[in-house]
């Protein structure tokens, strides 16, 4: 009968006790107990188990690949980025998304174009990591690819698109947006109408939105363009919406666009009755 019990992983974890961690990952008895030291020791994430951790990359274990890539990219481990790069192919979806992230966190020259990629990835969650993580990084490449997400059927996904989009440079992502707004489905005109919309103090996204009220072919694009401009103001937005509450073909669109243009008129009497020009 052995004097002593299995080692309590937890224990260890708790007390940061690294040395008896590694000393567990040879305990024969369990491989439960190999498996949850090498977890542990992931969490953990101390500079002195880089060499540990990179062994980690090739553990039969998807968790511990995952959670292995994912403690070198918090350490900055930039020695392991050789040892990262073949996970990006790795069949399970967590170890693809922890092993990009990482090798974006690294400074990896090819970063944004794996981030790029991963915005195809099959799993919903590695590529709204992946769409944050351009948001962060303000990647000028990733305009085209986020625009084009605009198409897509998940919200989420959409959303994200967008709120990346706003960050990115003005002149650029407004451009973009022209295109899709000549040339793209219904689902995405709407949608870029509501990033143009976002771009508030630019002259550019109110020249669109005045387009889009005035040319696009869809009365619910026109309406969008119409409600986004009762949002943004200014006397461009008042003039354009006063037109069409006029000589747009659909009764629904002249009747929104007239209302947009009578509040916008109202909060500018407002404003002047408190200021004393009026």
């Amino acid at each position: 009968m052995p004097l002593f019990g299995p080692p309590n992983i937890e224990k260890l974890k708790a007390k940061r006790n690294i040395k008896n961690l590694i000393k567990a990952l040879d305990y024969a008895d369990s491989p439960q107990i190999q498996r949850d030291a090498a977890l542990a020791l992931c969490e953990i994430a101390d500079p002195i188990t880089v060499p540990l951790l990179m062994n980690f990359l090739s553990h039969s274990d998807p968790a511990v690949r995952a959670s292995a890539a994912d403690a070198l990219g918090r350490l900055r481990a930039s020695q392991a980025i050789s040892a990262l790069e073949p996970l990006i192919e790795d069949p399970d979806e967590g170890v693809r998304g922890k092993a990009i992230f990482s090798l974006a966190r690294l400074g990896h020259s090819r970063a944004e174009d794996l981030l790029l990629s991963a915005l195809q990835d099959d799993s919903q969650a590695n590529r709204l990591q992946a769409i944050q993580t351009l948001h962060a990084l303000r990647s000028s490449k990733a305009i085209k690819p986020l625009v084009a997400l605009l198409e897509e059927e998940n919200e989420d996904i959409v959303t994200a698109s967008g709120r990346a989009l706003y960050v990115m440079d003005e002149k650029l992502t407004l451009g973009e947006l022209g295109v899709v707004m000549e040339k793209g489905s219904q689902r995405q005109r709407l949608h870029a109408i509501d990033v143009i919309g976002s771009f508030r103090k630019s002259e550019e996204a109110m020249d669109k939105l005045i387009q889009a009220l005035k040319t696009d072919e869809d009365e619910l694009v026109r309406k969008a363009a119409a409600r986004k401009m009762g949002i943004i103001g200014g006397q461009k937005a008042i003039d354009a919406l006063g037109d069409v509450s006029r000589t747009d073909p659909s009764e629904a669109v002249r009747e929104l666009a007239s209302d947009q243009c009578k509040g916008l008129l109202w909060e500018q009497m407002s404003d002047m009755l408190k200021s004393g020009n009026l």
